[in-house]
């Protein structure tokens, strides 16, 4: 599917590139948000597809666990600061810095859990052993 609205994309910029490239210095943001904009769109789809293609592996290991949480934080981050406006953004900013902290919350706990169920199992083998 974008294979095939990739000519109409680049038509799209090509049109806004050349009607900048004839007015003042100042109209060049709108291009830069579209053109990084999309590039952010492609980037998260291709992200969250591999994300879900091996999700069993990745919430098994805590330190890809941790590593994608800040990777979805930033993301979502930029993602929001180039194509929301402001007041639209900080929220959101905050909303994504919640659910990271909530996630490295359950992070650790799983850690702890995971370290008392292989000390507690440990602990039954050497009584077994007498």
């Amino acid at each position: 599917m974008a294979a095939l609205l990739f000519p109409f994309y680049f038509l799209d910029v090509s049109l806004a590139v050349s009607q900048i490239s004839h007015s003042g210095s100042g109209s060049w943001l709108p291009v830069w948000r579209l053109a990084i904009g999309d590039i952010l769109k492609v980037a998260s789809t291709l992200y969250w597809g591999f994300y879900y293609k091996n999700y069993r592996e990745r919430r098994s290991a805590f330190k890809t666990r941790r590593r994608d949480a800040l990777q979805m934080t930033v993301l979502g981050g930029l993602f929001c600061a180039v194509l929301a406006p402001w007041y639209v953004f900080l929220p959101v900013i905050a909303g994504f810095v919640m659910i990271y902290l909530w996630e490295m919350r359950d992070i650790r706990r799983d850690e702890r859990l995971r370290t008392l169920e292989t000390s507690y199992v440990a602990e039954q083998l050497s009584r077994k052993s007498w």
